[in-house]
């Protein structure tokens, strides 16, 4: 254990290792702001925690695990051990894979902001984040092989490479970005897990495929929400914006005002319901509709029967003018 605070006279100097395969804890600050580590090393299959802040270059985690208790600055590169950030706890840097890709885990354990790149050119094996009543933020681009959501909400500012698990009834938000990957719910209860896209945003795989989902919100005012696998979700909310579907849509879609496009070939298994009226749905080729169309408002228009298409309503259509 050191208790002391470990600082430097010069900036980018001198250098802390852990190694031994031992335990390892610091109660106060290691380095300071203007005068930072060369570097903080965590090696072989040694442990350590960091009670208060750490400001180093380089910090690297080995086989072992890492838990920090303060702010970080710095970099952090992990190899194919554990990397705790605490609950209140923000890194301004960067936690890279220093392995192959899948190797390394990253847990956030409760509010948190990570304003670098999370797997930088190899993605970790999991990430979990969202603990119960906390916030995880994502600044930049992050890549693991699976997300793990809990209870809380976990926002994603750029690019998200990896499939993201629903283990709890909690939140993702992903703004004006791309999610490349599948987006489930793994709580074994169908009807679990809120997620929204804001601004022009994607996700290019399924999503509930597992189980349904509890809420999808896309599309809000002046937004473009694009969904390139099937959806699954009890309750789909569209705003003053537009959703294209590029697969099948299980789910019941409350729509107010905005635009709904369905791509050939494309099918949708549940209600679609105008909330105020002026809403507008789009089939470009063959596509059928299971349930009904404009529950408690007509809808402003559908656009059906493309060329060489067969569009099929199987309930009741309300709408002022289909085309």
């Amino acid at each position: 254990t050191l208790i002391a605070l470990l600082t430097t006279s010069t900036n980018n100097k001198g250098a802390l290792t852990i190694q031994g395969g031992n335990t390892f804890t610091a109660i106060n600050q290691i380095g300071s702001s203007g005068k930072v580590l060369s570097s903080v090393t965590v090696a072989d299959s040694s442990n350590a925690s960091f009670s208060s802040a750490v400001y180093a270059t380089d910090l690297t985690v080995g086989d072992g695990s890492a838990t920090f208790g303060g702010n970080v600055f710095g970099d952090i590169t992990l190899h194919s051990g554990l990397v705790t950030i605490s609950d209140g706890v923000d890194v301004a840097g960067n936690i890279n894979n220093g392995d192959g890709a899948g190797s390394g885990d990253v847990v956030l354990s409760g509010s948190s902001t990570i304003s670098g790149l999370v797997g930088n050119a190899n993605a970790f094996n999991s990430i979990t984040a969202g603990a119960s009543g906390a916030t995880s933020t994502f600044s930049s681009a992050v890549k693991a092989n699976t997300i793990l959501a809990g209870a809380g909400t976990i926002i994603f500012n750029d690019v998200v490479t990896g499939d993201a698990h629903f283990t709890a009834d909690g939140d993702i938000q992903i703004n004006n970005n791309t999610l490349k990957g599948n987006i489930d719910n793994k709580t074994n209860i169908s009807g679990k897990g809120t997620l929204t896209l804001t601004g022009i945003a994607t996700v290019n795989g399924d999503i509930g495929a597992t189980d349904s989902l509890k809420v999808i919100n896309a599309g809000a005012s002046g937004d473009t929400s694009f969904f390139n696998g099937t959806v699954h979700a009890s309750t789909i909310t569209i705003g003053q914006g537009t959703v294209n579907f590029g697969k099948n849509v299980t789910g019941d879609i409350n729509i107010s005002v905005g635009a709904i496009t369905l791509a050939n070939g494309a099918n949708i298994t549940g209600n679609i319901d105008d909330l105020v009226g002026g809403s507008t749905l789009r089939l470009y080729g063959s596509s059928t509709i299971d349930g009904v169309v404009g529950v408690s408002n007509s809808l402003s228009s559908i656009t059906a029967g493309a060329a060489n298409s067969t569009s099929t309503f199987n309930s009741a259509v309300k709408a002022d003018t289909i085309s």
